[in-house]
């Protein structure tokens, strides 16, 4: 059990922990992997609809071993690590240096080594010859917030991956994106739900594209 007791100088909250474990984990069995979080990270709130989901992902894009992947708003691997156990080489670019740090450590202590990190604002803009940009992916997973990869869509029309997989937790920014997407020359291959939170109007939507 937590509880916030103050806030940093940049507002972040610090938690304490009051009793129990100071940090929790998430077991993907399909995957072999164990991922540690703490409190104050983002996860998702249903575990199992959370490994149906990775299982998903990871199928879809049927990736082989000689597969290079993109992962953008990787957060602390919650994709990123099972799509390594398919895949030649994951990229992973999240804008939290915490969760990025988290990724990286359970990447280190599921002895994985075919992923690289990287740091950047993905809200915006990326920059020219951003080193996760530079050279050619099979596929795409985007994770975005609630805002969606607007800024991040005229850059993946122009990496023109063969795949692109799009998890949102906001069909409208989902519908928006699509539509560029579309514009730029990918046809939408199938489209889903997965009930995150059972019993409420909030779902995770899911959205594969394919270069045409």
């Amino acid at each position: 059990m937590t509880t916030p007791f103050g806030c940093n100088r940049e507002g972040r909250k610090h938690f304490g922990c009051l009793w129990g474990r100071p940090c929790w984990d998430i077991h993907y069995r399909d995957f072999f992997l164990r991922l540690h979080f703490l409190p104050s990270d983002f996860v998702q709130a249903n575990a199992e609809v959370n490994r149906l989901l990775v299982a998903d992902v990871v199928r879809r894009l049927e990736l082989d071993h000689g597969s290079r992947v993109l992962e953008l708003f990787s957060g602390m691997g919650n994709f990123s690590l099972a799509l390594t156990r398919r895949a030649g080489e994951v990229v992973a670019v999240e804008g939290d240096a915490s969760l990025v740090g988290r990724a990286r450590a359970n990447a280190r202590a599921n002895g994985i080594e075919n992923i690289a990190f990287h740091l950047a604002d993905l809200a915006r803009k990326p920059r020219a010859g951003s080193p996760w940009l530079t050279r050619r992916v099979d596929a795409v997973l985007l994770d975005p917030p609630h805002g969606g990869a607007a800024a991040l869509i005229p850059a993946l029309i122009d990496l023109r991956p063969q795949r692109i997989f799009y998890v949102s937790c906001h069909p409208a920014t989902l519908v928006r994106d699509a539509a560029e997407l579309m514009k730029g020359g990918f046809r939408l291959h199938g489209a889903g739900i997965a009930a995150m939170f059972p019993n409420t109007g909030h779902v995770e939507s899911r959205a594969l594209f394919e270069a045409s």
